[in-house]
């Protein structure tokens, strides 16, 4: 996945998550956070190929 994939990917499902808190859903954002969470450190927690 490029970067500018990943940061489409993070952008909607944090757009989404803000849409759920607004009309009650808190489980499903919860959700969304720990999938926004995941997707935007999952770069940083590769090890550097050589």
């Amino acid at each position: 996945m490029t970067d500018y994939q990943k940061d489409i990917l993070v952008g909607a499902i944090f757009i989404a998550g803000v849409f759920s808190v607004i009309s009650g859903a808190f489980i499903i954002t919860l959700m969304l956070i720990v999938g926004t969470i995941f997707f935007s450190t999952t770069q940083r927690l590769r090890p550097v190929k050589s």
